[in-house]
């Protein structure tokens, strides 16, 4: 999409362009700036209202193709989220306009009404066994009662269901839209057959216009949900196709197959003397080539009020089309977002309840893997023990530690009065762990693999046992670790 946009803008600049300029563009596509003084195809010139009108008509349909990239580029912006999520404006002239449709828009959910009823009393009507019968049951009461409600909606809720990408009936709302583009695109190939294109370019534009006739009445039928659009944007890219590069095509087409002899006309300018007729290089070329070269372009410029109708028409409801496009699926991504994000709130509550030693931990919900409970604080202590045997005997914390720091999440481990004779391997997965405090904690010794963590901005150790502790920690972890060896001799008593 992104592409095809930065497409549709540079088309729209070449266009505007080609208004402004057509002589100067056509010798610069051909190469013929130095034949017949720069008149060999012999543009035509429209009026000068023309001119300027469509200008500044490809110059706006420019501006909102580029409003169209910025617009999908800011699917992030709470700004633009809530400006799409926002009620519609009562006062706003399309809420005013859609009101005077109410009656029409009540007639078709009627019709629409008593066909579903006929349809579910058809059912209800088979045998069925009582399960069925009562599960079947319960969504006709359902449905009824969602239309039995229609009358009392709002009148936005109403122009909801037509106008919405989710609406119920969304689709004549389409075919509203859909069915006047493919007939303007017909009419575009009745012309192109009667200006006498060549046959490659007639098959290549009835190839694309039988699909869209195709993908159209497709989606008129097609009930089932489609939450990315991929059937609607290969559609609208086949209309971004006939209202912006249908034109160029031509023109590429044009350009691979002219082909002069430059070498022989150049041959014929030196012999032959000024005013010859056979000077003349459009003459001199082939006819044929010419007069497609001259087609192709003349088919680029905009030389009557009609044409400016029917492009200003094509480009706006392609460019309103993919806007709603857009808007449902920057919505769509929030949606996802806030379901992933209430998802990750519940499963890390989930896993890190039964984990008392655990007071800060990540929401985090990843598709595919083992849930586990993502732990960043794991905290354990016991600042005043009772008795001495408690405090000797203290609780060993290496299977919690081992569990909450399998994820690799962990950034403090405060463990004060807990037995932990040697840091869990599972800890060497935590490398954005900064802060490791372990005093009276029985801790024998560190890993090599502590060697390499150089996260650390504090590492605290304080143990009843041998200094062979202290060296260590200062050792392997930087400058700012301290290490108490106070108890060292209590220790060696003990």
């Amino acid at each position: 999409m992104l592409l095809a946009f930065t497409l549709s803008f540079l088309a729209m600049v070449y266009l505007t362009v080609v208004q402004i300029m057509p002589n100067w563009m056509a010798n610069f596509m051909m190469g013929t700036a130095t034949l017949d003084n720069g008149e060999f195809l012999l543009m035509s010139k429209p009026s000068q209202a023309i001119v300027v009108t469509s200008a500044l008509m490809l110059s706006m349909f420019a501006c909102l193709y580029l409003w169209l990239i910025v617009f999908m580029l800011s699917y992030n912006s709470e700004t633009t989220v809530n400006n799409l999520a926002r009620t519609p404006d009562p006062k706003s002239l399309s809420y005013r306009v859609m009101q005077k449709f109410l009656p029409l828009l009540k007639r078709i959910q009627a019709q629409t009404k008593r066909a579903s009823s006929n349809t579910a009393a058809a059912v209800v009507s088979t045998p069925r066994n009582s399960s069925q019968t009562s599960s079947f049951g319960s969504r006709i009461s359902s449905f009824g009662s969602q239309t039995s409600s229609f009358g009392s909606r709002t009148a936005s809720r109403l122009i909801s269901d037509f106008t919405s990408i989710e609406g119920t009936y969304h689709r004549y709302y389409d075919a509203v839209l859909d069915f006047p583009k493919l007939i303007f695109q017909t009419m575009s190939l009745s012309g192109y057959l009667s200006k006498g294109f060549p046959l490659p370019i007639i098959f290549f534009y009835v190839l694309p216009l039988g699909f869209n006739w195709l993908i159209s009445f497709y989606r008129f039928q097609r009930n089932k949900p489609d939450p990315m659009l991929v059937v609607a944007r290969v559609f609208y890219l086949f209309d971004l196709f006939f209202a912006v590069f249908a034109p160029i095509v031509m023109l590429l087409y044009s350009y691979y197959n002219f082909n002069m002899d430059r070498a022989n006309f150049a041959t014929r300018e030196e012999t032959l003397t000024p005013g010859s007729f056979d000077r003349i290089a459009r003459l001199f070329a082939d006819p044929i080539q010419v007069q497609m070269a001259k087609t192709s372009l003349a088919n680029l410029q905009i030389t009557g009020g009609e044409y400016i109708l029917v492009k200003c028409f094509l480009n706006l409801l392609g460019i309103y089309k993919w806007k709603k496009v857009i808007a449902h699926l920057i919505l769509a991504n929030r949606s996802r977002r806030e379901e992933k994000g209430a998802l990750a709130l519940s499963t890390s509550i989930t896993n890190c309840s039964p984990y008392y030693h655990c007071p800060v931990y990540s929401y985090r919900w990843e598709w595919g893997q083992k849930s586990t409970c993502p732990c960043i604080v794991f905290i354990d202590r016991e600042l005043a023990p009772k008795t001495y045997n408690e405090w000797i005997n203290a609780p060993n914390v290496t299977d919690p530690l081992s569990a909450l720091a399998s994820n690799g999440y962990l950034q403090t481990v405060q463990i004060i009065n807990r037995a932990l004779p040697e840091l869990p391997e599972a800890l060497r997965q935590c490398k954005t762990l900064k802060d490791l405090i372990l005093i009276y904690t029985k801790t024998r010794r560190f890993p090599e693999w502590t060697k390499e963590l150089h996260t650390y901005s504090t590492c605290t150790s304080k143990t009843i046992f041998s200094i062979q502790v202290c060296s260590i920690c200062r050792q392997i972890f930087s400058p700012k670790c301290t290490a108490y060896d106070s108890f060292a001799r209590v220790g060696r008593q003990v």
